[in-house]
């Protein structure tokens, strides 16, 4: 039996920004998968200043998701919305993942064996040995590509997908 200021298992860190029609669909696949892996979680929605009914969705869905928390920021990017949501999550294991579920949330179990093998940070990657991509312009791929490696060059971070929202 835990205790409700036992921390959470895991915290579910999603940067949102004019995301209401999508967090409904979000919310529920995370919720339910979650539930699945027996975790106890909080998912914060890191609100970025969205101008839409984003905060409005995640009040109204708070009364059908017990663990969930709302963030609200003023317009500062995704990074910030990221920082911000991590620093204030509970969780024993804090987890970010995209409002749009880009990397899909059935890898989360991916990330935790890695952490259950010993790794500090774990990071999701659309550009590892068979990984897919759905629906994704080619455009849209290369400049991703060629984003990353100025990040490379100007950063000396080795990872291959530096934008994956997981």
């Amino acid at each position: 039996m835990h205790s409700a200021m036992e921390p959470p298992d895991l915290s579910v860190v999603s940067p949102a920004y004019n995301e209401e029609e999508r967090l409904p669909a979000t919310l529920a696949s995370v919720f339910s998968f979650v539930a699945t892996l027996g975790l106890r979680a909080e998912v914060l929605v890191a609100d970025d200043g969205s101008g839409d009914g984003t905060a409005a969705v995640v009040e109204a869905l708070g009364a059908q998701y017990a663990g969930l928390r709302l963030l609200r920021l003023p317009h500062a990017g995704k990074a910030h919305a990221v920082r911000q949501g991590v620093l204030v999550s509970r969780g024993q294991i804090v987890f970010m993942c995209d409002a749009d579920l880009s990397m899909p949330i059935d890898d989360l179990p991916k990330l935790l064996a890695a952490l259950a093998d010993g790794a500090d940070v774990a990071v999701g990657s659309r550009e590892a040995p068979g990984a897919r991509r759905f629906d994704e312009p080619a455009y849209r791929h290369l400049m991703g590509r060629v984003f990353n490696r100025v990040v490379r060059a100007l950063t000396g971070v080795p990872l291959q997908d530096t934008l994956c929202g997981f």
